[in-house]
């Protein structure tokens, strides 16, 4: 009985979420002048956007590459195989896009675990320090942009966003370096605060902090703490040249470091939990390139559709090319996510 009730509920939140992504789509196309949209769309140079999947089909083997640092060598266990880490990472974010609820960031951990032999919690740490670089790196990002991009918002706005920025960037860089330092301080400090969860989540967060902390413990050695910075930006710097070369192809010039506020706002806009950020993604993008960029609505409603699709669609398609390849169909990849016995986890 419990069992079908959390059927239920899964199949609930699935279609609310589906739900959601189309009245915010719905929303989306009712802020836009269609006809223009249509034209901008119909003339869009598809040279440029046949660039711009390309090089979208470089993004998840370039994570795949930055997920192999994380992952330190030790004397029982070596690094993953490349190979393993692109899958897992081509089929996690497939996933992600498709289905509500991120799962994807929970299957990807399970599939390298199971593949390498790797213990499950030294996976999951990775993921978590994984999200720590990204945020990072989307701060250094939008801080870059306050401080040497247009001039798009009133100038004691943009002062007071460049501050903020800057400070969230060097607390979550002081975080980085303490945590993994303090880490019984900070258990003492939240002590209270855990005994007031229910007990079965009350493990859960003392394992997640726990693979974190040591997580955040491992990057800082043998170099990479300078190698990860730099994997990061090669990460993200694919996705900035996208929306260049999208904008192009529909006649927006767009300047690289404008570039940065479309990367900022495109990551706030794919975080909504719809499916592949639908809706919220296009309304961020096209708020910044009408809104703050000045831009014609057409144009940038028509930037956003491409966008998306050249952010996602090669994603989605090479996930599910390794997800046939590897014998594994759509049906049980969520059965994978499931938390494995004891007798199931690598030692």
């Amino acid at each position: 009985m419990m069992a079908v009730r959390a059927a239920m509920k899964r199949h609930l939140r699935n279609w609310a979420a589906y739900l959601l992504g189309v009245a915010l789509l719905a929303l989306w196309l009712g802020t836009l002048d269609r006809a223009e949209l249509a034209r901008a769309l119909t003339e869009a140079r598809w040279e440029l956007l046949v660039l711009a999947l390309l090089l979208s089909a470089v993004q998840a083997p370039l994570r795949a590459w930055r997920w192999g640092h994380l992952l330190p060598t030790t004397d029982q266990h070596a690094r993953p195989r490349y190979l393993d880490l692109l899958d897992s990472t081509a089929i996690g974010f497939m996933v992600s896009f498709t289905l509500p609820g991120r799962i994807g960031e929970v299957l990807r951990p399970v599939l390298v675990s199971r593949r390498s032999g790797r213990p499950l919690g030294s996976c999951f740490s990775s993921i978590l320090v994984e999200r720590v670089l990204d945020i990072l790196t989307l701060l250094v990002v939008l801080l870059t942009f306050a401080v040497f991009g247009p001039r798009v918002l009133p100038e004691g706005l943009t002062l007071q966003l460049g501050l903020a920025f800057g400070l969230l960037l060097l607390c979550g860089l002081v975080a980085v370096w303490w945590l993994p330092r303090g880490g019984d301080r900070l258990a003492r400090l939240t002590a209270p605060l855990a005994r007031r969860l229910p007990e079965r989540w009350q493990a859960r967060l003392g394992d997640l902090a726990s693979s974190a902390l040591q997580g955040l413990s491992d990057v800082r050695q043998g170099g990479a703490a300078w190698r990860l910075p730099l994997l990061s930006v090669l990460t993200w710097a694919p996705s900035a040249v996208i929306y260049m070369l999208v904008c192009h192809a529909v006649g927006i010039e767009l300047t690289p470091i404008a570039s940065l506020l479309l990367l900022g706002l495109g990551s706030l806009g794919i975080a909504v939990p719809t499916p592949a950020g639908i809706g919220g993604f296009h309304g961020a993008i096209t708020h910044g390139l009408v809104g703050l960029l000045g831009a014609e609505s057409g144009p940038a409603g028509a930037a956003a559709f491409l966008s998306h699709l050249c952010l996602v669609v090669p994603v989605i398609l090479h996930g599910l090319f390794v997800t046939f390849r590897s014998g594994l169909g759509i049906g049980n990849l969520r059965e994978l996510t499931r938390p494995p016995t004891p007798a199931e986890e690598p030692s």
